[in-house]
């Protein structure tokens, strides 16, 4: 069994900066060792590791990274592929572009 807490919404994220986020991975025990095989990601988004081994009763953090490149709304599915069961956890952001305008500007 694998049981994922965490919310991965990324929400307004400036284009060209990476924003982080965690979610913690269980293995709550009675199977035997959690092995995650790999871990994939949507577009616009990575996490900190490839494979994992997890003890009865343990947890780890996955880190999760939002990095937009275009301004354009991200979501889709990380999807852990593990030996006990896969596992899905959504995920959302948003990337924007920063304009900046000047106060007090005569015309």
């Amino acid at each position: 069994m694998i049981e994922i807490s965490g919310s991965l919404d990324f929400a307004e994220t400036e284009v060209g900066t990476t924003k982080e986020l965690d979610v913690t991975i269980e293995n709550p025990g009675n199977d035997g060792i959690l092995i995650i095989d790999e871990v994939q990601t949507p577009d616009g988004f990575s996490v900190n590791l490839s494979s994992l081994t997890i003890e009865e009763g343990e947890s780890t953090v996955l880190k999760v990274l939002f990095d937009p490149t275009v301004a354009k709304a991200y979501s889709g599915e990380i999807l852990i592929l593990s030996n006990a069961e896969d596992a899905t956890i959504d995920v959302l952001g948003i990337g924007f572009i920063v304009t900046s305008t000047r106060e007090n500007q005569l015309p």
